[in-house]
């Protein structure tokens, strides 16, 4: 579900890049053509630059912070207490049926709705994986830096043999891991390193 999703975007992406290829872009160094009795003056619609439309505003930043700690509170919870978290979780379970592997919620964080999905060792949650929908980290990334400050020396802005790079938040809560790997973005949030 996940890669028809990329692809999708991908194809949509591609398409939309296609379709402004060969438009005229207006000369700055020209002064503007004024319209003539017989044309109509059309006010431009303005959209957001790209960097406009990154930049979270301060209510989106609190939601992804709350939201955030709140996904942290799950790590080391049992069933019965992570159940009822961020408004209920619906449970995950193995093929077998019977075996539990953890719980799937519904959250938004950087403007977006998330399914933050917990992952059971001995009835406790040992881990919190979250599949974010852009494919580029830098805007989350900033996100996170304006929440938690600079990530740690763990970091690796560099890919690694698996074409992965990440970038560590250690909190008392619990360490979250930004992950970009092949045009997918995810959070997986662990117990603090000691």
């Amino acid at each position: 579900m996940k890669s028809k999703t990329a692809f999708i975007v991908a194809a949509l992406l591609s398409i939309s890049l296609l379709a402004a290829c060969g438009t005229d872009t207006p000369d700055a160094s020209q002064p503007p053509v004024e319209p003539t009795d017989e044309q109509e003056l059309v006010e431009p619609s303005v959209e957001p630059t790209a960097d406009e439309s990154t930049v979270p505003d301060a209510g989106e930043e609190d939601a992804t912070a709350a939201n955030l700690a709140e996904c942290l509170k799950l790590l080391g919870m049992d069933d019965a207490a992570a159940k009822d978290m961020l408004g209920g979780g619906t449970e995950n379970m193995a093929a077998d049926g019977e075996t539990m592997i953890g719980r799937i919620y519904s959250v938004e964080l950087f403007g977006e709705q998330t399914e933050p999905s917990t992952m059971y060792s001995e009835d406790k949650v040992v881990a919190v994986s979250i599949y974010l929908a852009g494919e580029d980290s830098a805007p989350y990334s900033e996100q996170l830096k304006a929440i938690y400050g600079e990530p740690d020396e763990t970091s690796d802005g560099e890919a690694s043999e698996s074409g992965s790079t990440w970038e560590c938040w250690n909190t008392e809560d619990g360490q979250i891991k930004l992950i970009q790997s092949y045009g997918l973005c995810s959070l997986e949030l662990a117990p603090a390193a000691n």
